[in-house]
């Protein structure tokens, strides 16, 4: 543990020397640097901001590695392996490819601390979603983590019934879910209402026949995934906005006024109310669809017309 973390701050340090970009690769290269110094002076909480900073103005691969290192140093596992996976992705990325030994081995560090998901299963093309946070169509879903505790998965498709559990996960442990959606059951009809017989027709002329017809209760699926959905837009209209007072506090810190970061700012603060207001119009129409899936109840009807030409006779459940 501790050669990880002495490895990590080393690469943390000679990540400062790597010349600056222009406009907005400028000040993420700006952040870097002064997350790597604050690092030098053991500051690992204010160079998490900084480091934040340069990963929000680009999402490059050397920003989210040296972001992750920070947040290993701080013991935030899960964001760790997550910046980590997500920078360790740039093949072709020469800082990355540099140093791909260390930040393997810091993922690998952040991984033993967390809880391994794998979920296979039938049908192809339904949805899981673990944990709240979509992790792809089956079967290409891939290996997750997520902390220890709870761990709670939701696997969906149309014309299917949804599957739902929730396993407890201890650190280092790996969680397996083997799912197989049965197809939408069909509701067994109601038997034949009896049918009042003339006491002068015999039983051989007597004739008997039934239609049911009947309304399926729609699946609770596209409620889930449209709440799924209104929550990662709310999310990622939270990060706009926090991307916005940054830019605008940098700009009124900067000792001459700086169009870009003004512009940077008005244009992430846009985008904020944009997603919030989408995030909360699909997630209430995803509220509306599971409280439809949950109270329209099924109707079936009988119609039993009686033999030799009599009066109908009507059944069933409204």
């Amino acid at each position: 543990m501790r050669f990880l973390l002495v490895s990590a701050t080393v690469l943390a340090v000679l990540g400062a020397g790597f010349p600056p970009r222009v406009h907005a690769a400028g000040r993420e290269e700006l952040f870097i640097r002064k997350g790597v110094e604050l690092r030098r002076k053991g500051k690992d909480q204010d160079a998490l901001i900084q480091f934040r900073r340069a990963y929000d103005i680009g999402r490059t691969p050397r920003a989210a590695a040296q972001l992750g290192l920070c947040e290993q140093s701080l013991e935030d596992w899960l964001a760790a392996q997550q910046h980590l996976a997500e920078a360790l992705t740039a093949e072709s990325d020469p800082w990355i490819a540099q140093n791909r030994n260390v930040l393997e081995s810091a993922r690998a560090e952040t991984e033993a601390h967390l809880v391994r998901v794998r979920v296979d299963g039938t049908p192809d093309g339904a949805m899981v979603v673990v944990n709240g946070e979509v992790a792809g169509p089956l079967p290409s879903v891939l290996p997750m983590f997520v902390s220890p505790g709870a761990v709670s998965i939701t696997v969906s498709a149309e014309g299917h019934e949804p599957y739902r559990e929730t396993k407890m996960g201890t650190v280092g442990q790996t969680l397996d879910f083997s799912v197989s959606l049965p197809p939408m059951g069909k509701r067994p009809s109601l038997p034949p209402n009896d049918v009042e017989m003339a006491k002068d027709e015999p039983l051989s002329q007597t004739t008997q026949s039934t239609e049911t017809h009947r309304s399926v209760q729609p699946p609770a699926w596209p409620g889930w995934t449209a709440v799924a959905a209104g929550i990662t837009l709310i999310g990622t209209g939270v990060a706009f906005g926090a991307k916005a007072s940054g830019d605008a506090r940098d700009a009124r810190e900067s000792p001459v006024y700086d169009d870009d970061l003004v512009s940077s700012a008005n244009s992430a603060r846009t985008l904020q109310w944009v997603l919030l207001g989408a995030g909360a119009a699909t997630t209430a129409a995803g509220v509306a669809l599971l409280l439809r899936s949950k109270f329209d109840e099924s109707t079936d009807v009988s119609v039993s017309p009686r033999a030799g030409g009599g009066l109908l006779h009507w059944g069933g459940r409204f």
